[in-house]
């Protein structure tokens, strides 16, 4: 069973001098910060709901919800927000202010509540039960919505309203603290805890908290350091990016109509229904005679031929017990008749055939709607028009379809380094390759593209571009900009005039990967998507996340994923566990006809050479280490698409 879990930050700040109480430091480290690794290791999922400080908050590389209910409303607001962005059927709520807690507190709680078949479950130690610590399931937000609709605000009346339970938490946590549970609301309690951890003689004697898969993993870098630089071990899961991500598209409203020549790669926007039975009458799947199935019993004396019928024809008359027509694939089948012999197994005395292979009863017919039937759905709103689509809808007498507009993309580079294309390079200057790249890969979606160009590190000049770009786009895409140095503007600046959502993943290449949504001084928005400079970083990152993203805000239901499989790797790779790394392949058909994979060689971000020279991506998931010559791995296949 998978968990979701939201950390409760967002209250008033009227309590630690008008503080957020989950950045005041316990022990020089802020106390979300000790709450996430306390979280981490024990749920799949992480959020954090905090209304201000937002821009600190998402420093710690977890999504951060705002409160979508107007007024405060306190920890149900937290609660709903878990519940709607979860994307797991349970959802564990703790406040920001508690670092002390139990490391089985997610796997304790979700026990109990399977073993009592409970709603929800909540935390309860020495009596006292702990509303704001609780497991619940993800289907209980329609009752919480209803709650809250109603005006009511307290946590454990609502609780009590579904079937709940209360699980009990008397003993000492991983350090022999008892006061697991323990609420910080002032300095003094704050004080008090920090003396706590430093001089309880309870916690010098208990024995050391077990490390975390990630601390385990730290330590085995200290040992063998080979890609240490990017380390996160607070970064974001690809596959948790992806969920995020895809909670916040929708797909255009506008529609136009379109003859269908001109609907290839665009998304319909309707269910188109057949008009007619396909095929619309009974017919031949054979060349060869037509007689009814009675006429086997006949058959040995042979069967008379009374005529002919080609595909475009019908035949005028019965056929009779005994008799047969000589028939084409695609033709009407003549009434009196439900078997079709094929030519190969007969022989032909004038006008009498014989058979020398006798076919089943209804054998070679293919019948009135065996393809489709009248009214079928035949195409659902949301699917991409490929050409066998085009094929079938003219195959109905179709002749235009309501599509989704085009969408519109904006892309601009970011960077003092970067020179346009014919121009001369000066030292320390390199060609803007990046927006050529993704050039190639939008207009292999179909996007109406609007190029903005290559825009030095200036904060002015960055924030015009940006507001001009979401003026006139529905998705806004740079590259550069989005990393810690000091040039890189694009996520304060989209702090100001938006919100970004996270912007560090546990992944190589593209660690640093922002989005979010840009919003005008008009109130006019777009999504954006800030991508690393760095060229193959860009291409492993649009294919990853922004070409799935494109194609839901284009219209498309269910966006087909990259095709992936099972192939043996001839080479040994080296790769640290902990984040997922996209290498670049090739991947060919040995001697003996099976298939292998090989890297390219140099897999470094900056290497554009190795993209061009793949065909495929090597995916190595955050649980993958070393491996060794002959290991199985998965690939990404990228023939057609790069």
């Amino acid at each position: 069973m998978k968990i979701s879990s939201i950390i409760l930050s967002g209250g008033r700040a009227t309590r630690m001098g008008g503080m957020d109480k989950g950045l005041v430091k316990l022990n020089d480290k802020p106390l979300i910060s000790h709450v996430i690794e306390r979280l981490s290791p024990q749920v799949d999922e992480l959020f954090i709901n905090a209304n201000r400080e937002v821009e600190k908050y998402n420093g710690y590389n977890v999504p951060v919800l705002q409160d979508q209910h107007s007024g405060f409303i306190g920890p149900l607001a937290g609660f709903y927000l878990g519940l709607n962005a979860a994307t797991h059927d349970y959802v564990l709520m703790v406040p920001c202010d508690s670092p002390l807690l139990h490391e089985d507190l997610a796997s304790t709680l979700l026990a109990a509540l399977l073993d009592e078949d409970a709603d929800i479950a909540v935390a309860k130690s020495d009596g006292n039960t702990h509303p704001v610590f609780c497991l619940c399931k993800k289907s209980m937000l329609p009752s919480l919505s209803a709650f809250i609709e109603s005006g009511e605000r307290k946590v454990s009346t609502w609780q009590k309203s579904l079937n709940y339970i209360e699980v009990d938490f008397s003993k000492p946590n991983a350090e022999g603290v008892t006061e697991a549970f323990i609420n910080l609301n002032t300095a003094s309690d704050l004080e008090d805890l920090a003396a706590l951890l430093n001089e309880s003689p309870t916690i010098k004697q208990t024995k050391p908290i077990k490390p975390s898969k990630q601390i385990d993993q730290l330590a085995k870098l200290v040992a063998d350091p080979t890609g240490m630089e990017d380390y996160d071990p607070n970064a974001m899961s690809v596959e948790n990016a992806r969920k995020y991500i895809a909670q916040f598209l929708n797909p255009v409203a506008e529609t136009e109509t379109l003859s269908i020549r001109a609907c290839l790669g665009r998304v319909i926007s309707n269910d188109i229904l057949s008009p007619a039975n396909v095929p619309n009458y009974d017919n031949s799947a054979m060349d060869g005679y037509a007689f009814h199935a009675d006429s086997l019993s006949v058959a040995d004396k042979g069967l008379t031929v009374i005529g002919t019928v080609l595909a475009g024809q019908a035949f005028e008359g019965t056929v009779n017990k005994g008799e047969c027509v000589r028939i084409m694939t695609g033709a009407m089948l003549p009434n009196g008749t439900d078997t079709v012999v094929m030519q190969e197994r007969t022989t032909r005395d004038g006008d009498v055939m014989h058979l020398t292979e006798a076919p089943k009863p209804t054998m070679n017919v293919r019948y009135a709607g065996e393809d489709i039937q009248l009214n079928q759905a035949v195409l659902k709103s949301g699917h991409l028009m490929k050409p066998a689509d085009i094929g079938l809808i003219a195959s109905l007498g179709i002749p235009g379809l309501e599509v989704f507009r085009r969408l519109k993309v904006a892309i601009f580079s970011t960077g003092d380094e970067l020179v346009s294309l014919g121009k001369p390079l000066e030292q320390g200057q390199v060609y803007d390759s990046n927006r050529y790249t993704l050039f190639g890969m939008l207009a292999r979606l179909g996007v109406e593209m609007i190029d903005l160009g290559a825009i030095p590190d200036d904060p002015a000049l960055l924030k015009n571009t940006m507001l001009k770009a979401a003026e006139v786009a529905d998705v806004v895409i740079t590259s550069g900009g989005v990393s810690v140095g000091e040039a890189d503007y694009m996520k304060q600046l989209l702090t100001e005039h938006g919100e970004v959502m996270f912007w560090k993943l546990a992944m190589k290449p593209g660690r640093p990967l922002a989005y979010g949504k840009i919003i005008t001084d008009h109130n006019q928005s777009a999504h954006y998507f800030g991508l690393p400079g760095n060229p193959v970083a860009v291409m492993v990152t649009f294919y990853q996340f922004v070409r799935e993203a494109l194609l839901r805000i284009m219209g498309q239901a269910a966006p087909a994923q990259l095709p992936m499989f099972n192939v043996t790797c001839t080479e040994k790779i080296r790769k640290m566990t902990g984040r997922t790394e996209f290498q670049r392949g090739i991947c060919y058909i040995d001697d003996g006809g099976d298939w292998k994979v090989k890297p390219t060689g140099a897999q470094g971000s900056a290497i554009l050479s190795s993209m061009s020279a793949a065909n495929c991506f090597i995916i190595l998931d955050e649980t993958v280490g070393n491996l060794a010559a002959g290991s199985t791995v998965k690939v990404q296949v990228l023939d057609g698409l790069v």
